[in-house]
């Protein structure tokens, strides 16, 4: 007598694993030249270690939680946030290629290990793990024109009078309200005085980033007629500070978080002849 049995045998467990637990990245990728990056500049590798089960079973991953404007240089985007890869885009290596422009914001990814059976009708689900990647705020360089030009200009006048200036602009290209912008002017010579016709300075450099900029000028004694150079300077600062709290993913360093331009203005004063001036003398012969 003999008795036959039908035995099903289900999937073995895959996992996949993240190492290190996070990924780290600059904002814009470290699109902004000039910034000192601590992470690194470009694309953000995920390292994700994918064990398939034996048996020869189709192993893929998803990754959700991607938020909007966050790409990959593989897989295929499912919609609602979910991006899945083969096997063989796991081996090769999976990075993120672009972010949302402009921020600085951390977020997390959930990786799932799924495995199917060519029998099988449906896939199985395996232990999700989570990645944080943390965003590193970089500021951008903020724009900076005088008279309307990105470049350096010049002014001239009299000696002891004012001397009106190149209108001055700056504006942030970052613009998401992380930054904040702050314009100065430096090299003023001792016994000159920076006006806006309301604000006045005597410092070597002033912060000017409230006066008006289309009024500027600059006087100075009657007598002084040396010619000498302005340095016009906007900074866009980043608010992002390192706070010692690693647990939602820190700013990694504030050494990318000032960007500066600046441009000069050549100041040539002209001297002005001093009026001459005769007292005559009754003479006698």
């Amino acid at each position: 007598t003999s008795l036959q049995f039908a035995v099903a045998l289900g999937p073995l467990n895959a996992a996949a694993t993240v190492n290190p637990p996070r990924a780290y990245g600059e904002h814009d990728l470290g699109a902004d030249a000039g910034s000192q990056i601590p992470a690194a500049t470009g694309n953000i590798p995920l390292v994700i270690n994918l064990t398939p089960p034996s048996g020869g079973d189709t192993t893929w991953i998803e990754i959700s939680g991607v938020p909007t404007g966050v790409s990959f240089n593989s897989g295929t985007d499912q919609g609602g946030g979910v991006w899945s890869f083969t096997e063989a885009e796991v081996t090769a290596g999976i990075e993120i290629d672009a972010l949302p422009e402009d921020s600085d914001a951390d977020f997390t990814l959930t990786v799932t290990p799924y495995t199917q059976d060519a029998n099988s009708a449906t896939p199985t689900a395996f232990t999700p793990q989570n990645l944080l990647v943390v965003i590193d705020a970089v500021a951008d360089t903020p724009t900076l024109t005088l008279d309307l030009a990105e470049a350096d200009d010049t002014a001239s006048g009299n000696e002891g009078t004012a001397i009106a200036l190149p209108d001055i602009a700056a504006s942030l290209n970052d613009t998401d309200a992380s930054e904040t912008l702050k314009i100065e002017i430096s090299g003023l010579p001792a016994g000159w005085t920076l006006s806006d016709g309301t604000n006045s300075s005597t410092d070597p450099t002033t912060d000017v980033t409230t006066w008006n900029l289309n009024t500027l000028t600059v006087t100075g004694p009657a007598e002084d007629d040396a010619d000498f150079t302005l340095t016009v300077t906007a900074t866009a600062t980043e608010a992002a500070t390192v706070d010692g709290d690693t647990s939602d993913g820190p700013e990694l360093s504030e050494n990318d978080n000032v960007a500066t331009t600046s441009w000069q203005i050549a100041v040539t004063v002209d001297p002005v002849n001093d009026e001459a001036t005769a007292n005559p003398q009754t003479a006698y012969g």
